[in-house]
């Protein structure tokens, strides 16, 4: 019984201390488009068609034109 307890105290302060000291997500829009449209010049296929999709997502004004170069290229 009393391990059961130390166990889930333990737990409980992990959690709070993890979600404390976890900062803000500092990642930007603009950083994160500048990744995928990266990531649409890839040699990897998966990471072309995944950057390519979330773009789209995000209707990505300054993806049109590599989106349009890689259906140029059909490299797809």
């Amino acid at each position: 019984m009393k391990n059961r307890r130390f166990n889930l105290i333990v737990l409980v302060l992990l959690v709070f201390a993890t979600s404390l000291l976890a900062g803000p997500n500092k990642a930007s829009r603009e950083i994160i488009e500048q990744n995928y449209i990266e990531g649409i010049n890839s040699e990897n296929l998966g990471l072309k068609v995944s950057s390519a999709y979330y773009l789209g997502e995000m209707k990505s004004q300054k993806a049109v034109i590599p989106l349009m170069a890689i259906l140029r290229r059909r490299s797809f």
